[in-house]
């Protein structure tokens, strides 16, 4: 009896033991199939209860099986579908206001650009300049081109500087004449940079076109406003502009403070008498008479073709001209910038500081791009183009037949972000290539409107025009 009793003890106790066990081992597995089984027998989706139901025969079954399988197909094809559209185009674009005081807007830079671009007054005073530095007084020069006296030699530099007017726009033919004693003249040592200043010396003087300026509804000085800046008609009068473009020791950074209107108005504005100075006229870039304006970005350079927002108005004698602006700023959330580039499709002016330092814009990318193909191509930089680099070469007469053969692709830029290119061979060879450059994320786009209307002529005089600016606001 007692041997029975033992044994029994031990069977009792294996079974507690395999007990335990299973409890420690499969009691979730038993619980989470248990919870699937009620599950499955209570569910509402359309198969699922159907699949499990034991009362139904094979072929039932697998229809069921075939049919919730293509539901979660369908169902991972649409999620998957929402999910690329709101990562390909995240951001959105509201209205946030109408109205926004115009002292947080950047008053726009304004360029002042006469249509001549050699001024025939500083034009004849370089050339006697020249003259004067000629071997021998001139005499060795006029004897080797056969110039019999002072005025044909004159002359002759005067017309061989009216050819450096094609730099503007890159025109060459086969009556281009490149003079090496000149050239040495003009750039000697082979620093080609003095070009830039040469261009600047034979540009209508600023102080001569300016006749009288008012800013905030005082009357100023106008070199206190304008200064001689380059842009893409060469050296100009510029307001607001304050790119510096010129210092090697601080690239891309600003040589001032940007002005903003506090006060609505036309009259605490800028206002600007001009005088055209059409009797001056030596190298007129169009058939026209008056001034290129240019409105865009101080931070901007002055370029309608490199991807800017640059407004261009041609102005003539003898009007008063009226332009009313309205600004629209674009401002980006915190939250646009945790997407990558390649997502929100765009830049911020801080980004991509190694180059640009804080000023990054789309205009300043696609400047930079034309600037480094036309040094590919034709090994220069023109005269008019930003460079504070002191080794970059100055494109002379010398490269002008290069240019003139790359001039039509400096003025396209080839769509980067195009689904497809079948077709546009010809034009990705004929065109910028900058996939680089992305557009701004935060910019502030102008508008104008111009009114125009007979000026009151005094002393006489037919010379003069009137520029009058009125900034209104609107905030986007």
């Amino acid at each position: 009896m007692h041997a029975v009793k033992e044994v029994w003890w031990q069977k009792y106790r294996r079974r507690q033991y395999k007990r335990q066990r299973l409890s420690l081992e499969m009691i979730l597995r038993r619980s989470a199939w248990e919870t699937s089984r009620e599950y499955v027998s209570q569910c509402s989706i359309a198969g699922v209860k159907q699949i499990c139901d034991p009362d139904i025969g094979i072929i039932q079954r697998l229809i069921w099986i075939v049919l919730f399988v293509a539901l979660i197909a369908s169902l991972i094809n649409v999620l998957c579908h929402t999910w690329m559209q709101a990562i390909s185009s995240p951001l959105i674009v509201t209205m946030e206001s109408s109205t926004h005081p115009i002292s947080e807007i950047d008053f726009p830079a304004v360029a002042l650009c006469n249509i001549n671009r050699i001024s025939q007054k500083a034009l004849t005073a370089f050339a006697n300049e020249i003259y004067e530095h000629l071997p021998s007084g001139g005499r060795h020069y006029r004897f080797s081109f056969g110039h019999k006296n002072k005025n044909d030699t004159v002359n002759y530099i005067k017309d061989y500087m009216l050819q450096l007017g094609n730099m503007f726009d890159y025109w060459w033919d086969e009556n281009v004449k490149v003079d090496e004693h000149l050239d040495e003249i003009f750039s000697p040592a082979n620093d080609t940079r003095q070009l830039i200043d040469l261009m600047r010396q034979l540009a209508p003087s600023c102080e001569d076109m300016l006749v009288k300026c008012a800013w905030a509804f005082q009357i100023v000085d106008c070199k206190d406003l304008f200064q001689v800046r380059r842009t893409s008609r060469g050296h100009c009068c510029a307001f607001n502009y304050i790119l510096d473009y010129g210092s090697a020791d601080r690239p891309n950074g600003t040589i001032a403070t940007v002005r903003k209107q506090t006060i609505a108005g036309y009259l605490e504005g800028l206002n600007v008498i001009l005088d055209p100075m059409v009797d001056d006229y030596a190298y007129p870039v169009s058939p026209n008479r008056g001034f290129e304006i240019f409105l865009f970005d101080p931070t901007h350079f002055a370029d309608p073709n490199a991807g800017g927002r640059v407004i261009r108005r041609i102005i003539e004698p003898n009007a008063r001209v009226l332009l009313e602006l309205q600004s629209v700023e674009q401002l980006a959330t915190q939250e646009v910038r945790k997407y990558p580039a390649r997502t929100r499709k765009c830049l911020f002016h801080d980004e991509n500081t190694k180059k640009f330092g804080n000023l990054y814009s789309y205009s300043a990318c696609i400047v930079s791009c034309k600037i480094k193909t036309i040094n590919t191509l034709c090994k220069c930089t023109p005269f008019f183009l930003p460079t504070s680099s002191p080794d970059s070469s100055i494109c002379t007469l010398n490269e002008l037949r290069c240019l003139n053969k790359y001039k039509e692709k400096l003025l396209y830029i080839y769509p980067t972000d195009a689904l497809r290119t079948d077709g546009l061979e010809v034009e990705l060879q004929d065109s910028l290539w900058c996939p680089q450059c992305r557009p701004d994320c935060e910019f502030t786009q102008h508008f104008t409107r111009a009114f125009k209307g007979p000026i009151t002529m005094r002393n006489d005089t037919e010379k003069e025009l009137r520029l009058e600016f009125r900034f209104v606001s609107r905030r986007k």
